[in-house]
C-alpha cells in the first residue's frame, strides 16, 4: 500500500512538472480547425440534399394531387349529370366503386346536386342506396360546384398525406448529431487554447502541499 501511494505521489509530481510551459502544438490546433470545417461542410451538404429532396417531394405531391383532383371531379360530375354506366362492370359494382373512390363527404355533395330525372342507384346490396334520385336543375348544380371542388381537394390531400411518407426526421437527426460533434470539438479547442504556464515556484508550493496531504 505504501508503494502504491508513493507511485501515485510521483506520478502527480511528474504531471505538475510538465505543466511548466505546456503549450498546445500548432499542428493539433490546425487538426481541430480542419475537423470543424469538415463538420460544417457535411452539414451544408446535407441541407442542400434536404432542399433538393423537399423540392422533388413537393413537385410529386402537386402533380399527383392535380391528376387525382381531375379524376375525382370528372367522376363526381359524371354521376351528377348522367346515369353513369361503364362497360364490363355491373351498374351496382360501378356505384360501389365510385363511392369508395370519392368518399362519403364528396358523395353527399354529389347527391345534393344530381340533376332532375336521374334515377336512384343502389350498390351490390340492393337495400343500400348509393346515389339518390336527382332533383336539381343546372343552376343549383353550378352553385354547388365550388363546394364540390373544395371537398374533392381536401379529400385527395388527406388521402395522399396519409399514404405517402414525407418526414424530415432523418435530416433533423443528422443535423442534431453534427451539431453535437461541433460543440464537442469547440469545447476541446477552447480547452487547448488555454496555454497553461505555471511558474516553477508555484509547482514547488503545490508539490509541498501534495507531500503534506500524503503525510510526508
Amino acid at each position: 500500500m505504501t508503494r502504491i501511494k508513493s507511485l501515485r505521489r510521483c506520478s502527480l509530481l511528474a504531471s505538475l512538472a510538465l505543466l511548466t510551459g505546456c503549450v498546445t502544438p500548432p499542428e493539433v490546433k490546425q487538426a481541430l480547425v480542419s475537423l470543424d470545417q469538415g463538420y460544417a461542410d457535411n452539414a451544408s451538404l446535407m441541407k442542400q440534399y434536404q432542399k433538393l429532396t423537399q423540392g422533388y417531394d413537393d413537385r410529386t405531391r402537386y402533380w399527383t394531387l392535380y391528376v387525382k383532383n381531375r379524376n375525382e371531379l370528372d367522376m363526381a360530375l359524371l354521376w351528377a349529370t348522367t346515369d353513369a354506366q361503364r362497360p364490363g362492370i355491373t351498374p351496382e359494382d360501378y356505384a360501389d366503386e365510385t363511392r369508395t373512390l370519392l368518399g362519403p363527404n364528396v358523395m353527399k355533395l354529389v347527391n345534393q346536386v344530381r340533376l332532375a330525372g336521374l334515377p336512384a342507384r343502389t350498390g351490390t346490396n340492393a337495400t343500400d342506396l348509393v346515389f339518390e334520385q336527382g332533383s336539381c336543375d343546372i343552376n343549383k348544380l353550378i352553385q354547388g360546384l365550388p363546394a364540390l371542388v373544395n371537398e374533392i381537394a381536401r379529400h385527395t390531400a388527406a388521402e395522399y398525406d396519409a399514404t405517402v411518407a414525407h418526414s424530415s426526421t432523418p435530416f433533423d437527426d443528422y443535423n442534431a448529431k453534427v451539431a453535437a460533434l461541433r460543440r464537442m470539438n469547440d469545447a476541446v479547442k477552447r480547452y487547448l487554447n488555454i496555454d497553461v504556464t505555471v511558474k516553477p515556484a508555484d509547482v514547488k508550493d503545490i508539490a509541498d502541499s501534495v507531500k503534506t496531504l500524503a503525510g510526508k
